[in-house]
């Protein structure tokens, strides 16, 4: 005898000694929650939410300040032309021996990385918000 479940790929067979015992816990919790969506309750973990996008503005912060830094020290060596073509020009900016300009693409990217995951952040506690 073969029953068969709402996943078409997935057939259970009875009585054969070849499939593992049915697990009680997260696994049989988790079938009944993907065979009835109405019984799926999750926290929000909202207070931890909260406290995680403070610590991403508290680090995006940061890195801000560091840019500020390099960019004031960029502006009072005007007369360095090396450091104002890192600022205007991409091709010194991505110049790989270029001291100053590394220390301007790894800040940056740091940035990068950090924005998208606030964003993330963000976009998941305004999705929670609406449900």
């Amino acid at each position: 005898m073969t029953r068969r479940l709402r996943d078409p790929d997935v057939e259970l067979a009875a009585g054969s000694s070849s499939l593992p015992r049915r697990l009680d816990g997260y696994p049989s919790f988790a079938e009944f929650i993907a065979q009835d969506g109405d019984a799926a309750i999750y926290r929000k973990f909202s207070h931890l939410s909260a406290r995680n996008l403070l610590y991403l503005q508290s680090e995006l912060h940061n890195l801000e300040g560091r840019l500020q830094q390099l960019d004031e020290e960029d502006a009072n060596g005007l007369d360095n032309e090396d450091a104002q073509k890192v600022v205007r020009d991409w091709r010194h900016f991505s110049d790989p021996g270029n001291a100053r300009a590394q220390e301007h693409r790894e800040l940056q990217e740091q940035v990068r990385g950090k924005i998208k995951e606030y964003r993330r952040s963000i976009d998941c506690i305004v999705c929670s918000k609406g449900r």
